[in-house]
């Protein structure tokens, strides 16, 4: 009899599980309760969470040190701010036929794309074998192709929790949706496990 541990490793886009976690109605996760059910109910091996945080950001500096605390294995990335350039619409009129210009301000994005990171994260830790499946908290698409690569060539498991349940399935991509109809990841839904370590 094989008595041998499954390595579960899981893997936090913080970014898009804020977004998702704040769809749902809920300000944020409890960090500490879910730390303890993946430990638990998961038996995870190693927990990665990736965010970003701008510069001088105290709270926020403060709240990953807590993760790391807690046994979270913190990849922080620096926000960094990307100036969007006004939109410029040009309108004729039907009757004088007088071009008249339209600007439109937008406002410059904040953002911190942690995808490089944790795929990086993912392959590595399948190609040295140092997990037997993953847990993926993301209803990102762009991860599909990395899902089929873990599960088709290194031929570990994948699990992926993303919102399904209406109205908020628009949050889950076609991709990930098509991986789990294919029988080639299991979906879960974040909505019931929010229902327990969600914060209103």
């Amino acid at each position: 009899m094989d008595d041998k541990k499954t390595r579960t490793f899981i893997f936090i886009d913080g970014e898009n599980i804020r977004n998702s976690v704040e769809s749902y109605g809920y300000k944020d996760l409890d960090y500490e309760k879910l730390y303890s059910w993946f430990k638990e109910k998961k038996d995870a091996t190693r927990i990665y969470i990736y965010v970003g945080i701008e510069d001088g950001d105290s709270v926020k500096g403060e709240k990953y040190n807590s993760l790391k605390t807690l046994g979270y294995t913190v990849s922080a990335k620096k926000v960094m701010l990307y100036k969007q350039k006004p939109l410029t619409y040009k309108i004729e009129c039907k009757n004088c036929h007088t071009i008249n210009e339209k600007v439109i301000t937008r406002h410059s994005k904040l953002k911190a794309n942690c995808d490089t990171e944790l795929t990086l994260d993912i392959i590595n830790g399948g190609v040295r074998k140092k997990y037997d499946k993953i847990i993926v908290f993301s209803g990102d698409g762009d991860f599909s192709i990395v899902y089929e690569y873990v599960v088709n060539e290194l031929k570990k498991e994948v699990t992926v929790y993303t919102p399904l349940g209406y109205p908020h399935s628009t949050r889950t991509s076609s991709k990930i949706k098509e991986l789990s109809k294919n029988k080639i990841i299991d979906l879960e839904d974040l909505g019931s496990l929010l229902q327990h370590y969600g914060l209103k």
